[in-house]
């Protein structure tokens, strides 16, 4: 296994978006399939469902993770202070993990052929319990990823840690498509009434 860590390595120093992107969409895919299995007790695995987790996490998280370490390692220095540390956490928590998840329900939408309608009623619905969710998550992983894991590695070490909450962006998804096809059927069933 030693091994398999020593080309990895080698890679994000080569190669540090390609091997970043599909480290994720990897670890996504096991996540995704797992939960849909175990967690959720399905039967079959939903491809085209753990297709969308992964084209998120490979097409825009990890993007957009790789260059906001850069950046913040770049605005606020490279140590590993705990005061450091905690401006890192707590900029990565106000400012980027807001964003980011922002992004995430509408993009799962669009991918799923929805529209506006239903990327808005997911938002609403979703957003805020989301987020609470994330905040008991990633203050205490990204302790680890700016205290301990070099800035290289972060990316990688994030898509670890996000084989959890991949499961758990999965599930909510997953509730939203459901309750959003239910607030948009149930209009439609009114008038045919």
């Amino acid at each position: 296994m030693s091994w398999l860590w020593h080309v990895v390595d080698r890679c994000t120093v080569r190669y540090p978006m390609p091997t970043k992107v599909v480290v994720a969409g990897v670890l996504t895919a096991v996540a995704d399939v797992t939960v849909q299995k175990w967690a959720e007790g399905a039967v079959e695995v939903d491809e085209g469902r753990t297709g969308r987790m992964m084209a998120w996490r490979m097409g825009v998280h990890t993007p957009i993770a790789h260059h906001w370490f850069n950046f913040l390692d770049r605005a606020l220095g490279a140590g590993t202070s705990p005061m450091l540390v905690a401006k890192k956490v707590a900029l990565d928590q106000c400012v980027a993990s807001p964003l980011v998840h922002l992004l995430f329900l509408p993009f799962m939408s669009f991918l799923e052929g929805k529209g506006l309608e239903d990327a808005y009623h997911k938002l609403t619905t979703t957003y805020t319990s989301m987020m609470l969710t994330s905040f008991m998550y990633w203050p205490f992983a990204h302790l680890l990823t700016f205290g301990l894991v070099p800035l290289r590695h972060r990316v990688l070490f994030v898509s670890c840690a996000g084989m959890l909450w991949m499961g758990v962006l999965s599930s909510y998804n997953n509730v939203a498509k459901r309750q959003s096809e239910d607030a948009l059927r149930a209009p439609a069933e009114q008038a045919l009434c």
